[in-house]
């Protein structure tokens, strides 16, 4: 089996949450900017947050701001208060791993399972039929809030290096 130096799995810990920020804010706005043209093209779509705004603004720039900011806000809350405080634990934990753990050491049973259930519930969403509006708010506000936790992990990998 591989085994790795905890500075190895410092990294190897920040790559999924980087990469699934970067997907999921990608696919965030890619919602919201599809639930705008919706709206815009056909106004009786049912997208409660974009008709609450619309309702207000009915420009595509303004509509789009007002579903993007609050995402970023929440993801931004999210992020420093549950996300990046929990990377820093996971960090702390690996930091005092012998220079030989395996690969099942990257995360503990419990980030084990939260990655699992945050994974289904990202599945669900594509099942259920939630509105456009509202899976780009919560795909936008869970990628930047992943995405830190991602940048956290990699700035420790970082710091560690250089010492």
């Amino acid at each position: 089996m591989l085994r790795f130096k905890p500075q190895s799995l410092i990294f190897l810990s920040g790559i999924p949450f980087f990469l699934a920020g970067f997907m999921l804010i990608r696919k965030g706005l890619g919602f919201i900017s599809e639930a705008v043209r919706l709206l815009t093209h056909l106004p009786s779509t049912p997208l409660p947050l974009a008709n609450f705004a619309n309702s207000f603004w009915g420009d595509e720039t303004t509509l789009s701001l007002f579903l993007i900011v609050p995402a970023l806000f929440i993801g931004l809350f999210k992020g420093r208060k549950i996300i990046v405080p929990s990377v820093q634990q996971n960090l702390t934990r690996l930091l005092s791993l012998s220079n030989d753990a395996p690969l099942t050491a990257l995360y503990d049973k419990k980030r084990w399972i939260v990655l699992c259930v945050m994974m289904t519930i990202g599945m669900l969403m594509n099942v259920l039929s939630i509105p456009f509006d509202i899976r780009g708010v919560i795909n936008l506000a869970v990628g930047v809030a992943l995405l830190q936790g991602g940048v956290a992990s990699l700035r420790t990998f970082r710091s560690l290096k250089r010492a």
